[in-house]
């Protein structure tokens, strides 16, 4: 696998990480007490597209090969844990 290839999902991963922390910050800032039910599926329906989302990344980059998967994996881990720090102010 060349360099360009793991750049490549090493980037994958960072922008899936985003995608998923905007996207669980948006079902958060909609939820409301006013209505219940539509809280409870946004959040559930969120969670449940967020997910198939990662796994459908996940076994299009298993199908290249392990080492992409892996890749993809650490990159977009290290990447969410990355964002969550800064947002909770313990990166500067």
């Amino acid at each position: 696998m060349s360099i360009f290839h793991q750049f490549f999902w090493v980037v994958l991963g960072i922008g899936l990480a985003v995608i998923f922390i905007k996207t669980q910050q948006w079902s958060v800032s909609v939820i409301t007490p006013a209505r219940p039910n539509l809280s409870k599926g946004l959040i559930i329906g969120g969670a449940i597209i967020r997910w198939l989302i990662i796994t459908i990344s996940l076994l299009i980059t298993l199908n290249n090969s392990l080492l992409s998967m892996l890749i993809l994996f650490v990159s977009f881990m290290l990447a969410r844990m990355v964002i969550i720090f800064r947002q909770q102010r313990l990166l500067a």
